[in-house]
Parts: C-alpha cells; structure tokens; sequence
C-alpha cells in the first residue's frame, strides 16, 4: 500500500511540476511575442495603438528613401569613374582634383586624408 501512496505523491508532484513549467513558457512566450493580454511592444512603441499602425503601414513609409539617395550617390560616383578614365575635365577641373579637394573637405580627419596621399 504505501508504494502506491508514493507513486501517487510522485505523480501528484510532477504533474504540478508540468504546469508550473508550462505557466512559465507561456508567460517567456507572451513577453517575447507580445502574445498576453497585457503585453507591451519591447521596443519602438511610441505609444501607438495597433489601428496607427496598420494605418501607417498601408498609407506607406514616408522615410529618407534610402534606396533612392543610394541609386544618385552610385550614379555620381560611376560619372566622376567615367570622367576620370576619359579624362575629360569638368567645369576647368580634372576627376583627381575634385576627388582631392572633397578628400580635404570631407569630414574624415586629417590623418586620414594624410594617409591617403
């Protein structure tokens, strides 16, 4: 008789260790995914209701177009390739030494410039 008393103790015991651990993924999974009732966004909240953003995000992101100021800085810098290797000067001013004069008055330090020549 008293095997069984401890067979059903230890049963008792481990099904309460079970839901204790599941109460404890539960809770880590509403705090990682923002799952609770509760639950608040870990970063880049700023007090937005979820209606604002589903708002925000079918309006579109009005941001700094990163893609297009990539695509001008790439189109400028294949100009000044193309300037150089024809050397064909610009405005009285060769590829080299407007490359220098930007080097001098780019906000890299000194040594850096230094360095380059």
């Amino acid at each position: 008789m008293e095997d069984a008393e401890r067979k059903l103790e230890l049963t008792r015991y481990l099904r309460q260790e079970q839901n204790l651990n599941r109460m404890k993924v539960k809770n880590r999974e509403d705090i990682l995914y923002g799952t609770g009732k509760n639950s608040e966004m870990l970063y880049g909240d700023d007090g937005l209701e979820l209606a604002e953003y589903d708002r925000i995000r079918q309006q579109g992101h009005k941001g700094p177009m990163f893609g297009l100021r990539l695509a001008i800085s790439l189109i400028l810098f294949a100009c000044v390739i193309y300037l150089d290797k024809n050397q064909i000067d610009w405005k009285g001013q060769s590829a080299v030494a407007v490359i220098n004069r930007q080097l001098e008055t780019s906000v890299i330090g000194n040594s850096t410039v230094e360095a380059l020549h």
